[in-house]
């Protein structure tokens, strides 16, 4: 009878630790399921937020582009003013020279 009251303890024991571990393993892959779906709604957040980066960066992009567009067209208009000025102040160069000869000459006239 004390052995079969023994064995009785034993296997009560042992299926407490087996519904113990089953409990322990429910509740670590309860824990794991948790971690997955968190890891999901984080990759999920993550594509959102890439998306919208990428949206960004698309349009700074082409921001950045017509702005140098502008850039290279103020730089042309820049470069034809400063030609039509340059070719400007050779035309009066030469101007400022044939007045110095007139007056040149007229200083030769009146010594003469």
């Amino acid at each position: 009878e004390l052995i079969l009251k023994q064995d009785g303890t034993d296997l009560q024991r042992r299926h407490q630790q087996v519904a113990d571990r089953s409990e322990a393993v429910a509740n670590h892959n309860e824990a794991l399921v948790q971690v997955q779906l968190q890891h999901s709604k984080m990759a999920m957040e993550l594509r959102r937020q890439i998306e919208r980066l990428d949206a960004d960066l698309k349009v700074q992009r082409a921001q950045n582009a017509a702005m140098i567009e502008d850039r290279q067209r103020e730089q042309t208009q820049s470069d034809g003013q400063r030609l039509l000025l340059d070719a400007q102040v050779r035309g009066l160069q030469g101007k400022i020279e044939e007045k110095n000869h007139e007056i040149q000459n007229l200083k030769m006239q009146l010594t003469q």
